[in-house]
């Protein structure tokens, strides 16, 4: 988006990718990587400009990119140094390119054989998926603004309005979920969509695209109770177990703590609860990395009114 005040000439008003059937962009695969099905994902790139711009091509792609901050110590002779070894690679592309410009508009105008310049309410073919990127081919005949035809540009010039150019592509189930939150490892995807233009600089627009994986519908995680048996010994026993062995993100569960004396005239004071998150990482070479996070906590100050009787 752009202000009307520092927009430079013949930049759009709008230029977005927008997505169908998601929650707050995120893509969702049910099932482990080696038997989910795969998913589609589709939406729309509007465009709305106020003035004529002129455009080569446009294309869509989508990347997944993994990110690495590995820390090492070496030892100096001042003593031990932290260093940080960054590591990138690309894990997953999927490109949408050569949008068949003359075929869009041969469907959007009707009458451009007679001159006129008429928006239609037909829609336009999806983008097609293609293995690389490639730069627009020149057509041997473009409509321009007026309605006249010229066989020597390799540009077509859009008038003043809104324009929506549908894609879509099938995702696979293996594709690798996205990993975001972690101080030093991120998995992270993107679309981006890029308007080539003759004499001008690109116009480059970008998308975050969450991918989330959960477990299918017949999981036994779902139904399977975690119980933890243990005992103070000569004092207490204890149980504390969870109804579910998987809780969706964002979600509740309930923990049930059952407590058994064993020693008379013991009172119970405050029970915290914490739930930890355990992560492992490793680059191109060194060990594997283990890192552990707080990432919930809870404090029950006196659950049975105990401290209060004393």
């Amino acid at each position: 988006m752009f202000s009307s005040s520092s927009r430079p000439s013949k930049e759009p008003l709008l230029f977005d990718i927008r997505l169908r059937n998601l929650d707050n962009d995120v893509l969702l695969i049910k099932g482990p990587p080696d038997e989910a099905s795969s998913v589609l994902l589709s939406g729309t790139i509007v465009l709305s400009i106020t003035e004529p711009i002129q455009i080569k091509s446009l294309a869509l792609r989508l990347f997944g990119r993994l990110r690495l901050n590995i820390p090492t110590v070496l030892q100096t002779v001042h003593g031990p140094h932290k260093r940080y070894s960054k590591f990138e690679r690309n894990i997953y592309s999927h490109f949408w390119d050569d949008f068949n410009i003359k075929s869009y508009f041969q469907n959007l105008y009707d009458n451009h054989n007679n001159g006129k310049i008429t928006i239609s309410s037909k829609s336009s073919t999806n983008l097609a998926a293609l293995p690389k990127r490639k730069r627009a081919l020149s057509t041997a005949s473009l409509i321009s603004s007026n309605g006249q035809t010229s066989a020597s540009k390799n540009y077509h010039t859009l008038v003043k309005g809104n324009y929506e150019f549908p894609f879509s592509a099938i995702i696979p189930g293996s594709l690798v979920e996205s990993v975001e939150g972690l101080p030093n490892a991120a998995v992270t995807y993107a679309l981006e969509a890029t308007i080539e233009r003759p004499k001008q600089p690109d116009l480059i627009c970008k998308k975050h695209l969450r991918v989330i994986r959960t477990l299918a519908i017949d999981a036994v995680e779902l139904s399977e109770t975690v119980s933890v048996d243990n005992s103070w010994p000569e004092k207490v026993d204890y149980t504390i177990s969870i109804p579910t062995k998987a809780i969706a993100i964002g979600s509740s569960t309930m923990i049930n703590i059952l407590i058994v004396p064993i020693l008379k005239g013991l009172k119970l004071g405050p029970v915290r609860i914490s739930l930890v998150e355990n992560s492992q990482y490793c680059g191109s070479y060194g060990g594997v990395i283990n890192q552990e996070r707080m990432v919930a906590k809870l404090k029950l100050k006196d659950p049975l009114k105990h401290v209060a009787q004393i």
